[in-house]
């Protein structure tokens, strides 16, 4: 019997798994089961119990997060923001979901509210260099350019190895015409992982433009 138990228990997606079978009314269990089948990329599973766990528990903050973050992979950013919005509604969960909240919100393209929600998490946890990232990327989507470069940077000093963040703002930069530290960022994001197809792409982009430029001014 006990060979056969540490069998069924040999990974946490079979522990989870016998789990939710023995007990079927756990909500933590099944909820930590739904995300190890998204892990495994077996969403619509992961879905149904996301699903059954709020029809066991309507008040399991976590589950709004978690079923929050599967919709918004999937790109149903409306739905995500629902789920997400439950979620704020529960103090254990209210400072861990504003980012994911707010990144929605940007999605569907409310920026105010996105915005509000940015800041918001920002004062909460001051020292989370993706939502300073995510709100630069706002703020030039707004072309709020030099708030968007503040939030970049802010991003940078905690973070220095964010390679996400020197691809957006070699990009933000490139846009506004100063192309040297475009390219300079840019590079820097290569440097920190080589095989970032953006940055390689903008890169390119950035050395087409210089040397129309060079040929323009021998004309």
């Amino acid at each position: 019997k006990s060979i056969s138990r540490n069998q069924d228990w040999t990974t946490d997606f079979n522990l989870f798994e016998s789990g939710v079978k023995t007990n079927p009314n756990n909500v933590k269990l099944r909820n930590n089961y739904a995300m190890e089948l998204k892990s495994a990329n077996r969403i619509a599973e992961a879905r149904t119990q996301y699903e059954k766990t709020i029809e066991i528990d309507p008040d399991y903050g976590e589950v709004y997060f978690n079923y929050g973050n599967l919709l918004s992979d999937e790109g149903n950013f409306k739905a995500a923001a629902t789920s997400f919005e439950k979620a704020v509604e529960y103090p254990q969960m209210y400072s861990k979901t504003l980012n994911n909240l707010a990144t929605t919100y940007f999605r569907l393209g409310h920026w105010q509210k996105a915005e509000e929600r940015f800041l918001e998490s920002i004062q909460l946890n001051p020292d989370q260099a993706t939502t300073y990232n995510n709100l630069a990327s706002l703020y030039g989507e707004a072309k709020r350019y030099r708030e968007s470069e503040e939030m970049f940077k802010k991003a940078l000093e905690l973070n220095p190895t964010y390679t996400e963040a020197y691809f957006n703002l070699g990009t933000m930069l490139f846009q506004v015409g100063r192309i040297d530290e475009a390219e300079s960022k840019l590079k820097h994001a290569l440097i920190l992982n080589p095989n970032h197809h953006g940055a390689a792409n903008n890169l390119k982009v950035v050395y087409h433009h210089k040397k129309k430029l060079q040929q323009q001014e021998q004309l």
